[in-house]
């Protein structure tokens, strides 16, 4: 964006909402449609991050999951998967609540089930959360705060 537009929207921020509900004319659309065949023609669209960059999104990204209130925020909006609404099928009556939306966090881990009274936690293993994942280190972990966990 040349320096004279964000100059006008700086001075005019009203502005940037008055083409909301217009359309472009189809002289623009053409514009618009070959810049963007353009991109994808020498690559542009798909520049990737360097190894170095790739690493602090991976520390920032760790950090933010280390930090309870990060992890109440996005996991909230998590509903059951399929195999934990199977398993929450299974146990039926017995007192364990569904904790993997975030209502549980054990130093920065969300087990999926816990029991009401006790200290036990039901874990469901699937390939999309943890696939690569050893389970008995997710197990230590917990047994390691003094939960007993089942997977």
């Amino acid at each position: 964006m040349s320096t004279s537009a964000k100059k006008r929207i700086k001075a005019h921020p009203e502005s940037v909402l008055g083409f909301e509900g217009k359309h472009h004319t189809d002289k623009a659309k053409m514009k618009i449609a070959n810049i963007v065949l353009q991109s994808w023609k020498n690559g542009e669209h798909a520049k990737h991050h360097s190894d170095s960059v790739k690493k602090k999104i991976s520390v920032k990204a760790k950090e933010h999951w280390e930090d309870p209130i990060y992890v109440r925020k996005v996991m909230c909006r998590r509903e059951m998967s399929g195999p934990e609404l199977t398993v929450k099928g299974i146990i039926g009556d017995l007192p364990m609540m569904f904790t993997g939306n975030g209502q549980l966090v054990i130093d920065g881990k969300n087990p999926d089930f816990v029991h009401a009274t006790e200290k036990r936690i039901i874990e469901v293993w699937g390939d999309f959360f943890h696939r690569g994942h050893d389970p008995q280190e997710r197990i230590d972990f917990f047994k390691a705060r003094g939960w007993c966990t089942v997977s």
